[in-house]
């Protein structure tokens, strides 16, 4: 297409040139008969011929023929989105009172109901292994575990597991911080003195104490199809079956293929998508931990927090001591080195909770020592 480009190019140049000669010898004729234009009127311009003087030569053709040609822009990627709550209209319309009040599970969920909704889009599992690495050092290979499991992940979504470590040893914030990494809103249940564990997959529409199930609740609130449950304590919930064990419910809910896409929630009667909520359990041990919830939720080591942690543990324990009292950086600034060393020697590694009452002790010594200064 080059080529015959090229000969037309030339061809059209070449009328150009025939189309003033013509015109100059038409000119010649007129001036001889008594001047130009005086019978027949003016003869047309070559100029006025369109595109003839405007034709690029032969070196502007081939510039502009070797640029690249501009590509279309790339096809928008589809959102990342699922349907969480089918259709609710097997349950009774509930009145303009009742839906004002969300008095009813349809009136509650009927807003999601038919909709998708977004889901996280996966985080780069590098981005998340730094993150996590600079923040919990001494749990390296709990981060490098996780970061693996974000491998070709279509959407944010950590795998389930049982962090098994000390008491105090950092294993909460860990999940936390793990999932604000991932992009995912957390929601933190304590399983010490649950009783009636069942009530995590919801409460019965028959019963006027009617609830959604746990996981369900964080999607709403997050208006989102994937969020994060951190099971704290699992080891501390009823082994009492009268009202459901906690270990044993979270079964289904552990599921990582197409079982957590059909989990029949009690209170909207009708099977619901919880495929795109992680969960992270924690235990200080094991025991009465039932065989199935292993098998879904392997469990991993979690290391204590390591005497050279301590200027990061210490600055972390005092930032969530800003974010307590609503203080900025100015007036509660960071730990100099003499505080450091001097909780250095009160803590060797291990649990967390001793060093933030350390780390009080020495805010309140600061407090002390400024009201003692004459104003």
């Amino acid at each position: 297409m080059t080529a015959f480009d090229l000969h037309a190019l030339t061809f059209a140049r070449s009328f150009a040139v025939i189309a003033k000669a013509e015109r100059m010898i038409s000119d010649e004729d007129a001036i001889l008969r008594g001047g130009a234009g005086a019978e027949g009127g003016a003869a047309p311009e070559v100029d006025d011929l369109p595109g003839l003087e405007e034709l690029p030569s032969l070196g502007e053709y081939l510039a502009a023929a070797s640029e690249p040609a501009p590509q279309p822009p790339p096809p928008a990627q589809p959102a990342l989105a699922r349907g969480v709550i089918p259709k609710l209209d097997h349950l009774p319309k509930p009145s303009k009172y009742t839906v004002e009040r969300g008095d009813s599970p349809r009136a509650l969920a009927e807003p999601f109901a038919e909709k998708a909704l977004p889901l996280a889009p996966p985080p780069d599992p590098a981005a998340f292994a730094a993150t996590m690495n600079a923040a919990f050092p001494w749990a390296r290979e709990v981060n490098e575990a996780y970061a693996n499991a974000l491998v070709g992940s279509p959407f944010a979504a950590l795998p389930p597991r049982i962090l098994v470590g000390g008491a105090g040893s950092g294993k909460t914030s860990w999940a936390r911080a793990a999932f604000e990494a991932a992009g995912l809103p957390s929601t933190l249940y304590s399983a010490a003195g649950v009783a009636d564990g069942g009530t995590f997959s919801g409460t019965s529409r028959q019963w006027s104490s009617w609830r959604l199930g746990v996981s369900l609740q964080a999607l709403l609130r997050a208006q989102a199809a994937s969020a994060g449950i951190i099971i704290d304590e699992i080891e501390k919930g009823t082994h009492d079956r009268r009202h459901g064990r906690l270990d044993e419910t979270l079964l289904a809910f552990l599921e990582r293929a197409s079982t957590a896409r059909r989990i029949f929630d009690p209170a909207l009667e009708c099977e619901v998508d919880l495929s795109g909520v992680s969960y992270i359990l924690t235990a200080n041990d094991l025991a009465g931990l039932s065989r199935p919830l292993l098998d879904r939720a392997p469990p991993i080591a979690w290391p204590m927090p390591r005497r050279e942690d301590l200027p990061l543990v210490a600055g972390r324990i005092l930032a969530d001591l800003r974010r307590e009292r609503g203080l900025a950086e100015a007036w509660l600034p960071d730990l100099d080195g003499q505080e450091l060393d001097l909780l250095s020697d009160r803590w060797r590694g291990g649990s967390l909770r001793p060093l933030r009452r350390l780390v009080e002790a020495v805010v309140a010594g600061r407090e002390a020592f400024a009201r003692s200064l004459p104003n």
